[in-house]
């Protein structure tokens, strides 16, 4: 996203009667180019996670709701069991906190170990992921299945959807991971097999896995839109998303003494494929440079930042007083003024007989566009006049007036 500056010029509006005004347009309003896409990138939701990190036992497995399943009937060890830091440490967590199968729980030659997961509820797109390793170098065919079950079964006719066969990792412990096509509880299964495993397994050895995780699909908050407008004296930011994931807001940050701090905060759509607009609107504005940027923050606490945009809002040349808007206006309307230079204001309401109704605003202003609203809900329906006195700090007066109509 290019950080752009966007000269914000203060536009005066002279109309002498109401009748005068072209309906529908608001003075005083600019809109800034638009801006490059730019994604902010939002953590996957973890689904399903296993470390192994506790004990890896048969029965503590079955415990945590795994099945294991020693097709092979044989071996004088337990299929899968605790892993060993004798041959290697585990991945994450405690050094033996992985689950491992070898040759010890087969009949040698023929190897054929299961182990298959508790049920999961996936969506078609979501992805497995786990850590797999057998010793450095290792010159024997320690192989894998990576398979799953749509009906979440716990026999091996039941898993009717395969990823493929895969060697563990002989350099250190290697990632692997698929996706799924299918969506429903589903369950998946590592299945340790060898078919020529020799004597006594000896053309085999040991693999060892950790850290298994299913997670959601990545949909990252993507700006596509991001635009500046002066509006009523205020600078207007305007933005939109393509996607959203776990998009708990913006906070929106605006840089005051070299410093970025929260002026607000706009709610997010949560998880979403559909575009989002949104739009802040900071009041606290006078001539000057203004930086702002967007913190969008997750579920999870987790954030982002976007790149930051210098808007740079510009004193009046003159002073201006400018038709209400709208008008005609029932009961509320809005009256806007420029200010060339710092100047104490009065801004009266009068009825058409010149009687004194509303005081609006009797205080000094700083240069620059300002808005007061004036509400008549009290005041019968007819025609009005403000009347706008400035004097500025440089000495300079200004009068004007305008009428306004009250419909009912």
């Amino acid at each position: 996203m290019k950080k752009i500056s966007v000269l914000l010029l203060a536009l005066a509006l002279f109309a002498t009667v109401y009748a005068g005004e072209e309906k529908g347009t608001k003075p005083g309003t600019q809109t800034s180019t638009r801006y490059e896409s730019v994604t902010i990138s939002t953590q996957r939701d973890v689904i399903f996670q296993e470390t192994f990190n506790g004990s890896n036992t048969v029965a503590a497995l079955e415990a945590r709701g795994w099945v294991v399943i020693n097709a092979d009937g044989g071996g004088t060890t337990a299929p899968w069991y605790q892993g060993s830091t004798q041959v290697f440490n585990a991945f994450e967590g405690p050094d033996t906190g992985y689950v491992a199968s070898n040759y010890n729980g087969a009949n040698g030659f023929y190897i054929n170990h299961w182990l298959i997961s508790p049920p999961v509820i996936v969506s078609a797109g979501d992805t497995l992921s786990f850590y797999h390793r057998s010793p450095d170098a290792n010159p024997y065919d320690d192989s894998i299945f990576v398979r799953y079950s749509t009906t979440a079964g716990t026999t091996p006719a039941a898993f009717d959807q395969t990823w493929g066969k895969y060697r563990t990792g002989e350099a250190g412990w290697q990632l692997w991971t698929g996706t799924f096509s299918h969506s429903g509880a589903v369950r998946f299964a590592i299945q340790y097999y060898i078919t020529n495993g020799g004597p006594s397994g000896a053309n085999s050895n040991y693999m060892g896995l950790d850290l298994v995780q299913i997670k959601g699909p990545v949909v990252p908050v993507e700006l596509t839109s991001f635009n500046a407008n002066v509006k009523d004296g205020a600078v207007v930011l305007n933005w939109s998303t393509a996607t959203e994931t776990n998009n708990t807001g913006f906070e929106v940050e605006k840089k005051q003494n070299g410093q970025f701090f929260s002026i607000g905060f706009i709610k997010g759509s949560g998880t979403t494929s559909e575009s989002r607009n949104y739009t802040f609107v900071d009041n606290k504005v006078e001539a000057g440079t203004y930086t702002y940027r967007l913190k969008q923050i997750d579920l999870d606490g987790s954030f982002e930042y976007s790149k930051a945009v210098e808007v740079i809002v510009a004193p009046p040349a003159i002073f201006a007083l400018n038709q209400n808007y709208p008008n005609p206006f029932n009961p509320s309307t809005k009256i806007n003024f420029s200010l060339a230079v710092d100047s104490k204001v009065s801004l009266t309401v009068f009825n058409i007989l010149g009687q004194k109704i509303s005081i609006l605003a009797n205080s000094n202003f700083g240069a620059g566009v300002h808005g007061v609203a004036f509400d008549a809900a009290k005041l019968n329906s007819g025609i009005y006049i403000y009347k706008l006195e400035a004097v500025g700090i440089d000495g300079s007066r200004f009068t004007a007036t305008k009428k306004m109509m009250l419909t009912k």
